[in-house]
């Protein structure tokens, strides 16, 4: 039997969080990767509270952090937030209605009737 990656190859343990497993890592002395779902504030502020309570450890010497963020690049701002509706709905359909669906055209998302707690999402 032969184990991949490669035997003997050190591959580097990471803790995915979208915030309150920042404080995981943190204790357990591993890199982060965070998302930014829960807006920039929440964000920052775990970051924060990994860079101070990290505790060194046989993995990571000290506090390693990646964001992961969602990007859109395109003619204008306007242009660039359209093509993060389809996106955004599915994440906002998932929290209301516990899956999360194959992306929407950007345009049949908008002809879309929303509860109040969708839009707020």
């Amino acid at each position: 039997v032969h184990a991949r990656p490669a035997e003997g190859l050190r591959i580097p343990a990471y803790v995915l969080a979208i915030g309150e497993g920042a404080s995981v890592a943190a204790a357990a002395g591993l890199p982060l990767v965070i998302g930014d779902l829960r807006g920039r504030e929440k964000v920052l502020r775990a970051i924060e509270v990994y860079r101070r309570d990290f505790r060194p450890s046989a993995r990571a010497e000290r506090p390693e952090v990646i964001v992961a963020g969602t990007v859109a690049v395109a003619g204008t701002e306007e242009a660039a937030r359209r093509l993060l509706v389809p996106e955004a709905w599915a994440m906002a359909y998932s929290r209301t209605h516990g899956e999360f669906p194959p992306l929407t055209p950007a345009e049949r998302v908008e002809a879309l009737a929303m509860t109040a707690k969708e839009r707020t999402l």
